[in-house]
């Protein structure tokens, strides 16, 4: 397994197929809620480096991703923090270390760009807690959401 950090031209069609599978095991509302991303707004993060996309490859086909996105805290202008948006390991490639040395490189690549904090969400219905706790994270919030459209 490789990895790396990516710039979105570079990955973003070969992230769409994994996006998909995603979303399907992971988003509650698929019903009311379709996957639709903002490439145009994903792009504009990247030009200015808000987005950071690292890579797990395996013989050259991107089989996971991490993605953040890093900029000044509001409350902590001094800090840089790195939110998580995504993170995404095929199934076939779970077992083993491969998330763990996934979250390991991002994390180090992340320091070394000045990043002091790093916060990423666990699903209650397909937690990664397991990994999270495993990668030397702590649990420090819960997040309640409502759908509230029509």
């Amino acid at each position: 397994m490789k990895f790396a950090r990516e710039c979105l031209n570079n990955v973003r069609h070969e992230m769409q197929r994994l996006l998909d599978a995603h979303w399907r095991e992971v988003e509650l509302n698929q019903d009311k809620i379709p996957l639709q991303p903002d490439w145009e707004q994903y792009s504009r993060l990247d030009a200015i480096n808000v987005l950071h996309i690292y890579t797990a490859r395996s013989n050259g086909i991107l089989v996971g991703y991490v993605v953040f996105f890093v900029s000044p805290a509001i409350h902590h202008k001094e800090f840089l923090f790195a939110v998580g948006d995504v993170i995404y390991l095929e199934p076939r490639h779970r077992a083993g270390l491969n998330g763990i040395k996934l979250l390991q490189y991002a994390e180090q690549e992340l320091k070394e760009t000045g990043v002091s904090l790093i916060s990423l969400n666990s699903k209650v219905d397909t937690p990664i807690d397991s990994l999270l706790r495993r990668a030397l994270f702590t649990n420090t919030e819960r997040v309640y959401t409502k759908y509230i459209g029509d």
